[in-house]
C-alpha cells in the first residue's frame, strides 16, 4: 500500500469467499507519505484475522484517502515458490460512512469465527 497523501489512510479490507459470508477487516492504517505491507495470512497484519492456506478468496480494499495498491501472492505449496504480482492500482478515497453492511464484520481484537 502506498499513501502519497498528507493524511493517514484508514483502510478496510472486504474478504469474499466461495463457501462462507464475507468478512470485513477494519482498523488498518497506512500513514501519510508512507508504504505499508500487509500479509493476508498474518493475524498481526490483519487485526487478528487470517485467510487460511488453501482457501479461495477475493478482496476489495477501501480507503479514506487516495492510495495505490500492489497485490502480490506467493504460492508456498511446494519448495519451488511461485510469485504473482499486479501493477500498482489506484484506490479512490471513500467516505467512511459508505461502509457496506456485511453479515460478519471483524472489529480489531475480535474472534474471526462468524
Amino acid at each position: 500500500m502506498l499513501n502519497r497523501t498528507d493524511e493517514d489512510a484508514q483502510l478496510a479490507v472486504d474478504v469474499f469467499f466461495t463457501d462462507r459470508p464475507p468478512v470485513t477487516v477494519e482498523g488498518l492504517v497506512c500513514g501519510a507519505g508512507r508504504v505499508r505491507h500487509f500479509r493476508l495470512d498474518d493475524p498481526l497484519d490483519m487485526e487478528g484475522f487470517e485467510i487460511p492456506v488453501g482457501t479461495d478468496y477475493g478482496i476489495v480494499v477501501r480507503a479514506s484517502a487516495a492510495v495505490s495498491l500492489q497485490y502480490t501472492r506467493v504460492d508456498t505449496r511446494s519448495t519451488a515458490l511461485t510469485l504473482m504480482t499486479t501493477a500498482g492500482q489506484p484506490v479512490a478515497a471513500l467516505d467512511a460512512c459508505a461502509v457496506p453492511k456485511f453479515a460478519h464484520r471483524l472489529q480489531p481484537g475480535a474472534s474471526q469465527d462468524p
